[in-house]
Formats: structure tokens, C-alpha cells, sequence
């Protein structure tokens, strides 16, 4: 028997038995399997979904905890910026943060202060207002659960799920204490959103349409992973609570109009609420037949491919023969060609995987590294390490699209430092660089990240404020200078900057902006330097 039909026999034989004799086998431990898979996946989201829950409930945890730090003042913020710690700054400067706090969190709906004797703060004034509008005339924070738990705990305080004064709907709260020594200054109160959650719970699924679900103790469902008030009548009568801490969960088959349903019942401690997961039974089992089919089908389609398979590697096992032969004429020959050398070897077993793969990768990591520096190089200023002019230039273009197609605000700040070409004659171009890079390091730390600075040319940078009203940009441009003028250099020189500031318009281009903002860099130079000259507020 030649080698080729022996490969062909030995390929078949290996490919083929195992293939009928592990369909059987699957085929008669399909049930079972899919009643442990049913249950493991159930097991493996419901322990997903409370992590879900401590995720939340934590990340909210440490806002309300940083919210206190800031309004005792501990980082001194108020101190360092000229500003008397007293009940007033301290509660302007954390509404200020409770503010930023709830745009940047999507797992709370709102942040609120409570202080004893008044009606609660809200994040913005103008919620303040609205929301104090619908509560009761006798609404008194001091006697609101969350307020008492707050007080009558070291910790975050998670509320059970009660009535909302306002909106008559039920919730659950997170409160923390202000604590000054022994003295309470306030509490402090974060609302669970109900909806972000309800959509991250929709993520859950337990099969192809199974899903989860939240409900109190009023069997009232307060999170949703779908449409599953229908789901919630079929075991409102059965007096889930009771079974519960008792047991870790509990299982239910129902039968109902729709065919038989299976409920997995888990108890949420932290919240006193109860975790629900449902799926369909036949929509578990319906998959079983199918899996039936198709496994007898795979024994058809594994032998035509085996068959393709087994032609192919003939083929190409032929093809190998008459390359190597082919080498094998050449050399013998005196004509040697490194080609067929290298096609020999890339069709080899050991150089296919070994070979192929360790050079592609080597070449990927050297393709990016090369990509990074590049990049890094193009958009880098060589001397103060920000963005350069091109970069920065693309930075503002990109905000004038933003501002262009939607309501989105930003802020362009032109600025220079004053008597720059004095301070080169006088101490030398080094001394001038290391001041160009000090500035420019003190203005990069005082900025967000998501803002962009960038040099223009010489001793003029661009600063994009993306997001940023006209008001808080000036405020921005005000405390840059201060900064920089306080900063300490050989000799007591003292280094400024002027600061042209405008808002980006809807109908602005590159020039325009760019005019705009150097015009009124100009006229802060022309009135005196070392100062903000701003776009006039309509």
C-alpha cells in the first residue's frame, strides 16, 4: 500500500469514529446537560446582577464620601484660593461639586443636601427650586428616613425602598452624615436611577429570552430587565419574603397560559428587595431537539469534509513533492534559487506556525511602536512637551464641527508672555526655555484632561476649554495668570502673561476664531498686560 493511502486511511479512521461515537454519547446526555447548563447560567447571571447592585450602591458610596471631604474643607481648596471656610463657602463649593457629580454619574439621579431647619439643596438652583415646589408644607428633612439613618450610622446609609414625598414613587436612597467633631453640619443623599439600572439589568438574559427582574416587599417592580409585569402576576399570590434569608434562592415551575415557567427567587440583603430571573421551559427544551438533529446531521457533513479535507492535504501533498523535487533538480543542476528554498520552508509544519507567526508578531510590535513614535513626534512640541501648532490647530477645528452641529459651547484662550523678548536679551535664550517650559507645565496641571494646550509659535499657546461657557472660561483665564505670575524664578524676575478669552460661534471658521482671539490678546497687551481681555457677554 503506497504512503498516500495509508495517510488517507489513517486521517479517515482518526477523524471519523470519534466523531460517531461522541454524537451518541451527546445525544443520550443532552437533557441532563441542559437542565445543569440552564442552571449554571441562571447561578452565574444571578451573581452577576447582585454585583451589579454592590457595583452601584459602592461607586455612589465613595461619591457621597468625597462630597464630605470637600465641603469640610480637608484638601483646603478654600484656603489656597483666597476663600474663608464658613458655612456658606463651604456649602456654594459643594453645591458646585454635587453638580459636576451628577453629570459624570449615571447610576444616580440626583444628588441632595440636607440641613436641619431648612428644605433640601438640590444640584442646581433651578431644581432646587422646582423640587422644594412639590413637596408638603410640613416637610422636614430631620425626620425623612434617609436623615435618620444617616445620623444613626458611621457609614453610607442604604435606605429600604419607601415612598418619594415628591413623586409619590417608590426609591432607594444612599445618605452619609457631614461630621464636624461631633457635630452633624448636614446629610448628605444620592437617589438610585432606577431607569439606567433597569437598562443595565436588560443585559442579563438567561437563555435566549429569559430575564430578571427587582421587586419590594409591595410586590411593586422597581427594576425591569423587560416585560415581566405579566411574569410578576404568576407568583404574587406565593409569599416569596418569607422564604427569604432563609435560604440562599429558591426555584419555582409554574404553569401558566403561556406554558410552564421557571422563577429563580434570591434575596438582595442590602436593599431588603428580591431578585427574580425567569425563562421559559419550552423555550429551554425546544433548543434539546434541535441539538438532536443536528448532531446526527454532523456526522454527514463531518464526512464530506473529511472527504474535501483529505483531498486537499493529497494535493498539497503532491505539490510539496514536486517543490521539493524541483529544488532538488536545481541545486543538483547548479542553478540554485532562494525562492523555492523559502517556499520549502514556509510549507513546512514547523516553519508554518513557528516561523510565520513569531515573524508577523515581531513585525506588529515594531508597525506600532513606530506608529506611537511617529505620532508622539507629529503632534508634541520638541521644547514644552504640550501639543504643537498643528495639533492644537486640529483640536480647535474638531470644536468648531461640535459647536457647528450641536448646542455644545467651548472656550479659546489666546495667550503670551509679557516683555518675553526683554527677558531673552537680558538672561540668556536657556533661562528663556526654562521659563516657557515652567509656564507651560503649571497651566497643563491646572486644566482637565479633557481640555487641549497647545503652542502657537514662540512664546503664544492656545488653550481649548471644550464644554465651557464664556463665564467660566474667564474664570479659568483669571486663575491661569495668577498662577503664573506667582511663580518663582533666579533673581526675582517676575514672569506674566496677557489672555485674549472668547466662545466659540455657531457660525465661526479657523480664521474667524482665531482673529477673534488674538485681537483680544492684543488689546490685553495694549491695556497694560498681564490681564484677561474677554469677548463681551451678550
Amino acid at each position: 500500500m503506497s504512503l498516500k493511502k495509508k495517510i488517507v486511511l489513517v486521517f479517515l479512521f482518526a477523524t471519523l469514529v470519534p466523531v460517531v461515537i461522541g454524537t451518541i454519547f451527546v445525544s443520550k446526555k443532552t437533557t441532563t446537560q441542559v437542565l445543569k447548563s440552564r442552571e449554571k447560567v441562571i447561578d452565574l447571571a444571578d451573581h452577576d446582577v447582585k454585583g451589579l447592585i454592590k457595583t452601584v450602591t459602592d461607586d455612589v458610596g465613595i461619591m457621597l464620601g468625597v462630597l464630605s471631604d470637600i465641603y469640610l474643607n480637608k484638601d483646603d481648596y478654600l484656603l489656597e484660593h483666597g476663600t474663608k471656610p464658613n458655612d456658606e463657602s463651604r456649602r456654594n463649593h459643594l453645591i458646585h461639586h454635587m453638580s459636576n457629580f451628577s453629570s459624570m454619574n449615571i447610576n444616580t439621579s440626583e444628588f441632595i443636601l440636607g440641613i436641619p431647619g431648612e428644605l433640601p439643596i438640590y444640584n442646581v438652583k433651578y431644581r432646587t427650586e422646582a423640587f422644594r415646589a412639590g413637596l408638603p408644607s410640613d416637610y422636614n428633612v430631620v425626620e425623612r428616613p434617609w436623615y435618620k439613618g444617616a445620623i444613626e450610622t458611621d457609614d453610607v446609609y442604604i435606605s429600604r425602598p419607601f415612598i418619594h414625598a415628591r413623586t409619590k414613587k417608590p426609591i432607594v436612597t444612599l445618605s452619609l452624615a457631614i461630621r464636624k467633631g461631633e457635630e452633624i453640619k448636614g446629610v448628605l443623599l444620592s437617589v438610585l436611577n432606577f431607569d439606567s439600572l433597569s437598562k443595565k439589568l436588560g443585559n442579563y438574559k438567561i437563555g435566549d429570552n429569559g430575564t430578571f427582574f427587582i421587586i419590594d416587599r409591595n410586590y411593586d417592580i422597581l427594576l425591569d430587565g423587560g416585560k415581566n409585569s405579566k411574569n410578576l402576576s404568576y407568583i404574587s399570590d406565593i409569599d416569596l419574603f418569607s422564604k427569604h434569608p432563609a435560604s440562599e434562592h429558591f426555584e419555582y415551575n409554574i404553569e401558566t397560559p403561556d406554558g410552564v415557567k421557571f422563577f429563580h427567587t434570591s434575596y438582595i440583603k442590602e436593599l431588603d428587595l428580591l431578585l427574580i430571573g425567569e425563562v421559559d421551559l419550552e423555550d429551554s427544551f425546544s433548543n434539546l431537539y434541535e441539538m438532536r438533529n443536528t448532531l446526527w446531521s454532523i456526522i454527514f457533513i463531518t464526512i464530506l469534509t473529511v472527504g474535501f479535507a483529505l483531498y486537499l492535504l493529497v494535493k498539497s501533498f503532491n505539490s510539496s513533492l514536486n517543490r521539493v523535487g524541483l529544488m532538488i533538480d536545481n541545486i543538483s543542476s547548479g542553478n540554485y534559487n532562494s525562492e523555492h528554498h523559502e517556499r520549502i520552508e514556509a510549507s513546512s509544519e514547523k516553519n508554518e506556525f513557528k516561523f510565520i507567526a513569531d515573524g508577523m508578531l515581531k513585525m506588529n510590535e515594531k508597525i506600532i511602536k513606530r506608529e506611537m513614535d511617529l505620532r508622539y513626534i507629529a503632534e508634541t512640541d520638541p521644547l514644552t512637551k504640550i501639543y504643537n501648532r498643528r495639533a492644537i490647530i486640529n483640536f480647535i477645528e474638531e470644536e468648531i464641527e461640535l459647536t457647528n452641529n450641536s448646542e455644545k459651547k467651548y472656550c479659546l484662550l489666546m495667550f503670551d508672555l509679557d516683555k518675553f523678548k526683554r527677558l531673552n536679551d537680558t538672561f540668556g535664550h536657556l533661562f528663556g526655555d526654562e521659563v516657557l517650559k515652567g509656564v507651560t507645565k503649571v497651566v497643563a496641571d491646572n486644566i482637565r484632561t479633557l481640555d487641549s494646550l497647545g503652542r502657537y509659535g514662540g512664546e503664544e499657546f492656545l488653550l481649548v476649554l471644550s464644554n465651557t461657557k464664556l463665564e467660566d472660561g474667564i474664570l479659568i483665564a483669571n486663575r491661569l495668570i495668577k498662577l503664573v505670575e506667582n511663580l518663582t524664578w533666579k533673581e526675582d524676575v517676575v514672569v506674566t502673561m496677557s489672555m485674549g478669552v472668547i466662545q466659540g460661534l455657531p457660525k465661526d471658521n479657523l480664521d474667524t476664531a482665531l482673529a477673534r482671539v488674538d485681537h483680544l490678546l492684543y488689546k490685553a497687551k495694549d491695556g497694560g498686560r498681564n490681564r484677561v481681555e474677554a469677548q463681551k457677554i451678550r
